[in-house]
């Protein structure tokens, strides 16, 4: 993750063991379209609009953002750092509502910020020769509106899927195989609902906007809003597609729901959030069963497996941690289990009578 906020930091998250420190991503030099790269040091840092995918194996790829045409590498493998990559070419740089996703030995990027006037918005990057190519621009929709902060893309079993942020609040696919052959690779799909509950208050019209973002697995789509919402979606592809809103994110205010540098990934069977506003705030989304399971990931109790019990002996006091207790509408739950065991949470009313059990 980038932590944005005017620094060039970069950190690794290790599950079951925390956040811990990476290297940071170099200045590049300064660039122009018109006549290439100079010996400028460009002192930008990752900003709106910078991004990053995997390829799966080994290799992080990213753009800053901040309206710089930078690309870099990332690889875990030989811990080299980050290596500069060819210039992004559009030709207005690297903005807010860019997004990258990768398939098949491609790095595709979605260039933010761009009008239906403006020349293509969609490139791919191949890694085996190292060029950029213009693809089919993705399409502005039935409002021909551009695709502003928010936007997000993500790779689904040869899919890559587009949300558009701003006000027209589309949803497309990418198929990369016709893009190929020279057939029509967009297609609009399901817009993602507009009406929405957003902090328990229903509202007809909730777009995609600053700080929306996609994460793709286990044959679903998932997204947020963004726009400091605290909505949650999943779409399941197929004909047609499906949207289900889910349990929303339990987040105690506007000022810790999901907007500018908020981003998400799948990974282990789960989806991963970190929520940006200017907020450390992660998240863990675990699909699947009656209740599904919200973890807070908090760097301030961090157990490994392999400690002795001895060892958490001032945790025992803090095992269960609720804020506000008692509650009427929302509350947030942070807990720690210091060794292996089952864990079992359970909601009572005033009068004791259990109302729910929210994990076993």
């Amino acid at each position: 993750a980038f932590i944005g906020t005017k620094t060039n930091l970069f950190r690794k998250y290790t599950i079951g063991a925390g956040w811990g420190d990476s290297d940071t991503i170099p200045f590049g030099f300064k660039y122009k379209p018109a006549t290439g790269p100079t010996t400028t040091i460009n002192n930008k840092y990752p900003g709106k609009g910078a991004a990053l995918c995997y390829d799966g194996t080994s290799k992080i790829y990213a753009v800053k953002g901040n309206g710089t045409y930078e690309f870099w590498v990332y690889d875990l493998l030989s811990k080299a750092g980050w290596t500069a990559l060819p210039y992004v070419p559009c030709p207005k740089g690297v903005k807010a509502g860019a997004a990258l996703a990768y398939y098949d030995g491609k790095v595709y990027l979605l260039a933010g910020g761009y009008k239906p006037t403006d020349p293509s918005n969609f490139y791919a990057y191949n890694v085996a020769d190292s060029t950029w190519t213009p693809k089919t621009g993705v399409d502005f929709g039935p409002t021909s509106k551009p695709w502003k902060a928010g936007s997000a893309l993500a790779e689904l079993n040869g899919v890559i899927y587009a949300l558009q942020g701003g006000k027209a609040n589309c949803f497309f696919g990418y198929n990369p195989l016709a893009d190929t052959i020279g057939g029509t690779p967009w297609t609009q799909l399901e817009s993602i609902p507009l009406p929405d509950t957003v902090f328990g208050r229903y509202k007809k019209k909730v777009t995609v906007k600053d700080g929306g973002a996609l994460a793709a697995g286990g044959g679903k789509v998932y997204a947020i809003k963004g726009n400091a919402t605290d909505c949650f979606w999943r779409y399941t592809p197929g004909t047609p597609g499906v949207w289900e809103m889910l349990e929303s994110i339990p987040v105690l205010d506007k000022q810790h729901a999901p907007k500018t540098g908020a981003a998400m990934a799948y990974l282990d069977g789960k989806v991963w959030l970190l929520t940006g506003n200017k907020q450390p705030d992660f998240w863990c989304y675990v699909p699947g069963g009656k209740s599904n399971i919200k973890n807070q990931i908090s760097n301030i109790i961090q157990t490994a497996n392999t400690q002795s019990l001895a060892t958490h002996n001032s945790l025992l006091t803090t095992l269960l941690e609720v804020h506000p207790n008692p509650f009427t509408k929302l509350t947030t739950i942070k807990y720690t289990v210091p060794v292996f065991g089952n864990v079992s949470i359970r909601l009572y009313n005033a009068s004791g009578k259990l109302i729910e059990t929210l994990i076993n």
